[in-house]
């Protein structure tokens, strides 16, 4: 079972026919959305991406903002004229923590998206500066090379 993937064995059940209630925690979420994208959002290992993720200071900043709640709840009630269905009920209560933590994994991986986007914006940024200069410095450098050959000639 991968990493990234709801196991199983961390969801858990508490019914209580007496209250006619189901309660469904989904534990151990924590570090779901941080493996699902060490594992599937790089392009090449030697990538800027990558080495964003990698780089000591950038990875622990980014990864603390990347930590989802370590557990979900969703809780089914049957109501006083409803029938009780404890297999509906647990349904209901996975259904309602199940969505609370796709809620949680989509909004986290949109905070992902706008770091990297930021990430890459400076990185443009940066090499259209170094562009702007190579122009700049070009217009001098072919200046100097007509002046230091039209010297020569003469």
């Amino acid at each position: 079972m991968s990493k990234y993937t709801l196991n199983p064995d961390n969801v858990k059940f508490f019914v209580d026919e007496e209250k006619r209630t189901v309660v469904c925690t989904i534990l151990h979420t924590k570090h779901v959305l941080v493996n699902f994208i060490q594992d599937n959002c790089h392009i090449d290992s030697n990538c800027d991406e990558d080495w964003y993720w990698h780089n000591h200071q950038a990875r622990g900043k980014l990864e603390r903002k990347l930590m989802m709640p370590n557990r979900f709840v969703g809780v089914a009630v049957c109501g006083p004229d409803d029938e009780w269905d404890e297999d509906f009920g647990k349904y209901l209560a996975y259904d309602r923590a199940r969505q609370k933590f796709d809620n949680s994994f989509f909004k986290h991986a949109q905070t992902y998206i706008t770091e990297v986007g930021a990430y890459l914006d400076a990185a443009v940024d940066t090499i259209n500066e170094y562009g702007d200069k190579v122009a700049h410095n070009a217009k001098y450098r072919d200046e100097f090379i007509k002046k230091q050959l039209g010297e020569s000639e003469t």
